[in-house]
């Protein structure tokens, strides 16, 4: 019995309505658990399919009983060309503690089961989507691809009565989205009020939605065993409102902010955030004048020293020149006497069998990633763009070791499945399925190591 590892707990999420809240296949952020990710550092991730750079913080860590942690994640993902939304955290950065997403308010219907594109979105703590898809059964009401499951209740806050949505995790941890937020531009948004695991132990999370800025606001979180965090912020009536520091058990982090120039809106970068033990994270972005990874990271200086600086390019994935356009990692350069120094290149290349990402590290080793890409699926495949079909492993001009890897796939829901990004990509999945891993052969040494999965249950165990 194979039993795939997710990995996740509900704590941060992201700001967007289904075009973007399912994202392009190659926008997407957050660490899926099918792909191997480049690291130098444990919070830095560079997916290998998509050239998406990607950094996850914990910036504050409270252990509690049974696991039951609280566990502050600040997470970014690398613009496509674009501005986003304005945070509280600044443009890129997010930290939350969980959110479903909808362009209405309809969330407990099952009058609109003919394709996903309405379909409430549940984001995860890394910033990744969840796409909840109508089960054919009604129970549960819905589940995701990776089996987080959802049903319908009703909640009162304050004196407003509103459905929302219990959603459990696949380790059975429980989320109340009791808090409904109504964004002003057809967009919904479900907060989690109380956060409960399997042996009863909880989370409170206490909101205020702004009414002259829209901005719903955490305030604080409280544990069933008496932890406590506090947010704070400034501006806080304002659009300009940011959060400048969270603050537990006489630890303080703080967050330093700088207007991007040329916008005209109050759009800001994190420029620095600053440790309980002085030590800071140093930030600093492309503007709109840098036309490859704009609005992007171009380097971070580590607290202890050594800075990583980045390079990007544009890639037509789909092979449509006159199509969507991504802004994609091709160099790394890391420098500083208390870090590892050199330069990490990446190059990418598609076709109809697959998608094809090669990255040299400073000493000429090359780890060559093949995945099934846009261009090598179609309908009733969709569902596989992004898995990973071979990687492998050169030693200078000698190959080591090579992987591959069989999917197959279990149905979910009778609705038609497709992304709403390239329109001009009309081949669509008459369903949605979830990706569970069949077999993984490992070469190395002239020998072969094959592991199979089988009688696979219908979660996907």
């Amino acid at each position: 019995m194979h039993k795939r590892s997710l990995g996740f707990v509900l704590l941060c999420a992201a700001n967007w309505v289904f075009a973007e809240s399912m994202p392009d296949f190659y926008a997407e952020p957050g660490i899926n658990p099918f792909r191997g990710y480049l690291s130098q550092h444990n919070v830095e991730h560079i997916d290998p399919f998509s050239g998406v750079l990607q950094y996850h913080h914990v910036d504050l860590y409270i252990p509690g009983n049974g696991g039951m942690d609280i566990r502050i994640q600040r997470s970014y993902s690398s613009s496509q060309g674009t501005l986003g939304a304005r945070t509280p955290t600044g443009v890129g950065w997010e930290i939350h503690f969980g959110k479903v997403v909808k362009s209405d308010t309809n969330i407990c219907s099952r009058n609109e089961r003919v394709t996903v594109t309405n379909n409430p979105i549940l984001q995860l703590p890394d910033g990744s989507s969840q796409l909840l898809t109508s089960t054919d059964s009604g129970s549960p009401l819905y589940i995701s691809p990776d089996r987080w499951k959802a049903e319908c209740q009703q909640f009162t806050i304050g004196s407003q009565t509103h459905d929302g949505l219990v959603v459990t995790s696949p380790s059975g941890t429980v989320y109340e989205m009791a808090w409904l937020h109504t964004t002003g531009n057809s967009q919904f948004e479900w907060y989690p009020t109380t956060i409960t695991d399997r042996n009863g132990n909880d989370l409170t999370i206490d909101y205020e939605t702004i009414s002259s800025t829209g901005y719903t606001l955490i305030r604080g979180v409280t544990s069933s065993d008496g932890r406590s965090v506090s947010f704070n912020y400034s501006n806080e009536t304002l659009d300009s409102v940011r959060l400048t520091s969270i603050s537990a058990s006489g630890q303080t982090w703080e967050y330093e902010y700088s207007r991007i120039p040329d916008v005209g809106t109050e759009h800001d970068f994190v420029t620095k955030v600053i440790r309980p033990d002085g030590l800071s994270w140093i930030y600093n972005y492309n503007d709109s004048t840098v036309a490859k990874g704009t609005y992007s990271l171009e380097n971070v200086t580590y607290p202890h020293g050594g800075t990583v600086s980045y390079v990007y390019d544009l890639e037509y994935f789909d092979g449509n020149s006159n199509g969507v356009v991504n802004h994609v990692i091709v160099s790394k350069k890391a420098s500083g006497s208390n870090s590892p120094s050199g330069t990490w290149s990446f190059s990418y290349s598609q076709n109809s069998a697959r998608d094809k990402t090669t990255v040299t590290d400073p000493v000429g080793d090359k780890l060559i990633s093949y995945h099934w890409g846009l261009q090598s699926v179609g309908a009733e495949t969709n569902w596989m763009v992004g898995l990973l079909k071979y990687q492998d492993y050169y030693t200078g001009s000698t190959l080591t070791q090579s992987e591959s890897y069989e999917w197959g796939s279990q149905f979910l829901s009778s609705e038609n499945y497709f992304r709403t990004h390239r329109p001009y990509i009309t081949e669509i999945d008459n369903s949605v399925y979830a990706p569970i891993l069949l077999s993984k052969s490992v070469v190395r040494n002239g020998s072969t190591y094959s592991t199979e999965y089988s009688n696979h249950d219908e979660y996907g165990n």
